[in-house]
């Protein structure tokens, strides 16, 4: 309309002058119509032959770490352009860093600016450093582009998807940093029958007999001790480590409705790091969550294997799943648990614990599995005579969640009344009143520190299986700098 306009007026002004035989009125508009011709072939061809490109180096990264993106400008025709202006939309995840972007009208996405004027055939670089500030499957773009003429009579706009996709792996920290041993954090994982001798865990060694393959030399021990040394390798079965994760962390029967985000993060965190020792170590992992990723309703299942690819699997998994549960943990272990080789570790990470769970992991052991259980969520304690657990604290963010799930009793507490009772009502969770048998103001168990109108939580007595915890939060997990 604009430029429509420019053009009609400059045109009557040039017939204008030439009927009455003016030259300075000639000149004018003959100037003002050799513009609006110009503004004219800029709009329509400022875009032929232009060509943008982004790379980002990496596309796979951990949380916390920096990737680069790189935009490419290239003007492949004569036609030269004033002015450029490029807008890339990229998610609030990926956080530029030393900018100021622009907010963008879509949700939890902002606007990254760059302004540009290209020459003939020229080629422009522009370098960006993004911050990975949270796990996922992150796509970048669109691309919106403006240009027009130099007099600013005419703008032309474009939008051009080229499709770029970050995917950032979750945050994996040795498994001492939660808490757990650096040796067998999970306890003596040796088995009764001697099928064969496992090169890779080594127990001892003994003097040199006729017949030893020189691969079994210790060296290091036949120096010490001036007489050939041989390797001592434990008798086990193929080692198998199987991780179950759960993605529900507010309540046994909300597991569709609310997450509590930290926790559940330190619960994806906790997975991952298990899953990489268990590699380390030589261990067949595999991993199974009551969730799925963006775009599917299959369930996260990735059978246990050792070679190199494995734990990129599971890390690519976990960075893609969905932060809600797709269905209870106790169905995924019923159903997965039917397949699972002989004598498996099943290591399962979850901050609800309810009475059919506990069946479950009962059953499992007395099937012939060993089961530890990995609690996530905040709260403090210590188990029974028969329990050892180590509990992984969520810190921030659990504030609703151990309100009225109350808090673990303190060392030397009784254990067995640790256990998420049913979730609390519309009227409960906004009318915050005192749970039922516990006075408002008061203390949960021993351990004290519960906030007013906080339930008991009793946790069933699971005889021989191991619950660990960790006295860690997901705010120290994702701050931690790892060398």
């Amino acid at each position: 309309m604009r430029e429509g306009a420019w053009l009609t007026a400059t045109v009557a002004l040039f017939l204008l002058s030439f009927l009455l035989r003016q030259s300075l009125l000639f000149t004018i508009s003959l100037a003002l119509l050799l513009a609006a011709v110009s503004a004219r072939l800029w709009n329509r061809y400022c875009f032929a032959g232009l060509e943008y490109r982004r790379e980002i180096s990496p596309r796979r990264a951990f949380l916390g770490e920096e990737v680069e993106r790189t935009t490419e400008v290239v003007n492949r025709k004569l036609l030269p352009l004033a002015w450029l202006e490029v807008e890339d939309e990229l998610p609030d995840e990926l956080e530029l860093v030393g900018g100021h972007p622009a907010p963008s009208h879509r949700p939890r996405r902002y606007q990254l600016t760059n302004l540009l004027a290209l020459r003939w055939y020229e080629r422009v670089r522009r370098r960006h450093r993004l911050r990975c500030t949270a796990r996922g499957h992150f796509a970048l773009g669109p691309v919106h582009m403006r240009s027009g003429d130099i007099f600013g009579l005419a703008m032309n706009e474009s939008e051009r998807e080229v499709p770029d996709q970050v995917l950032v792996y979750p945050k994996v920290v040795p498994v001492a940093s939660l808490g757990l041993p650096s040796v067998h954090p999970f306890g003596d994982m040796r088995i009764r029958q001697q099928l064969f001798e496992d090169p890779l865990r080594t127990v001892g060694v003994r003097p040199y007999s006729y017949g030893d393959s020189m691969r079994r030399v210790h060296w290091k021990a036949t120096a010490r001790t001036h007489e050939i040394q041989v390797r001592v390798y434990e008798a086990t079965k193929t080692l198998r480590l199987i991780v179950f994760l759960n993605m529900n962390t507010f309540g046994p029967r909300w597991w569709w409705q609310a997450q509590d985000p930290a926790t559940l993060e330190l619960g994806i965190t906790v997975a991952a790091s298990v899953a990489k020792w268990g590699i380390e170590q030589g261990y067949q992992v595999g991993l199974y969550a009551n969730g799925s990723a963006r775009q599917s309703d299959e369930k996260m299942k990735i059978p246990p294997g050792r070679d190199p690819s494995q734990l990129v699997r599971v890390l690519e998994a976990l960075a893609k799943v969905m932060p809600f549960a797709t269905a209870p943990v106790e169905d995924l272990l019923r159903v997965e648990s039917q397949n699972l080789p002989w004598g498996s570790t099943l290591v399962v990470v979850t901050a609800i614990v309810t009475d059919e769970l506990a069946n479950i992991l009962e059953n499992l052991r007395a099937a012939g599995h060993k089961v530890v259980l990995l609690l996530i969520g905040e709260g403090r304690g210590s188990g029974s005579d028969d329990l050892s657990r180590h509990y992984v604290g969520a810190g921030s963010g659990s504030d609703d969640l151990s309100r009225y799930y109350g808090t673990p009793p303190a060392v030397g507490g009784d254990a067995s009344r640790y256990y998420p009772e049913a979730p609390p009502t519309e009227r409960e969770l906004w009318g915050k009143p005192s749970a039922p048998g516990v006075p408002a103001g008061g203390k949960v168990g021993s351990g004290g520190g519960a906030r007013p109108g906080a339930a008991t939580l009793q946790l069933p007595r699971l005889k021989g299986i191991d619950i660990h915890r960790v006295k860690v939060t997901w705010r120290e997990i994702r701050d931690l700098q790892l060398d």
